[in-house]
């Protein structure tokens, strides 16, 4: 799905072209149209500020890397890790270690700046991280694909009408709404797994 998708989903969401077949391959000349051209040219701001809004909520994507691709071993005994290597990280969440079967889910761990340590130690770290959002900038097209859960990129139209929509406050404040439940069903079912994946690693031998 790209950003002209979600910008044409939006606009069917608020029935701002009655009538209208509009589809996300003539978005650029729907600029041009005095009913549709507010609405899209509002929607960049629009679609960030939901951005800001999954982050906060902690619903944003995450990913998994492995500490050794990055990492270099001081003197004394730690290794440390510049994470500014990870260009698409927004927030460290946990570190993973395993040695054998044995692993731990939430170990400890210390960010001085920019750096990552941790012990030095025989075995494997993972980094389980938030990912930065595709946030719309002056460089970004309508085309752009944006790689994130369809679960998301389907809430975003609902934000869109809920901020934008000013033909009815009501029916403004019901997509809000809408996007506020399906966004804490999805903060429900991440908490939920993330639950299970400390009770798995959580630390034992076989």
């Amino acid at each position: 799905m790209t950003f002209a998708d979600i910008k044409i989903s939006a606009l069917k969401l608020m029935n701002a072209a009655p009538g209208q077949n509009i589809v996300a391959a003539n978005i650029a000349t729907y600029y041009s149209d005095t009913n549709l051209n507010d609405y899209l040219y509002q929607m960049n701001e629009s679609i960030n500020r939901c951005f800001d809004r999954i982050l906060n909520d902690q619903v944003a994507p995450q990913a998994v890397v492995e500490v050794d691709d990055y990492t270099t071993v001081t003197a004394d005994g730690f290794i440390t890790m510049d994470l500014t290597q990870i260009t698409d990280l927004y927030k460290l969440d946990r570190v993973i270690y395993s040695y054998g079967s044995y692993y731990v889910g939430n170990h400890e761990f210390l960010v001085e700046g920019d750096d990552l340590i941790l012990t030095d130690r025989e075995g494997d770290y993972k980094l389980v991280y938030t990912k930065t959002m595709p946030y719309f900038t002056d460089s970004t097209t309508d085309s752009t694909a944006l790689t994130l859960p369809d679960e998301i990129l389907r809430l975003i139209p609902y934000f869109i009408k809920g901020e934008l929509y000013t033909d009815d406050v009501n029916v403004a404040a019901v997509a809000m709404n809408t996007f506020e439940q399906r966004l804490l069903q999805i903060k429900k079912k991440k908490e939920r797994h993330q639950t299970k994946v400390v009770d798995v690693f959580g630390g034992y031998y076989d």
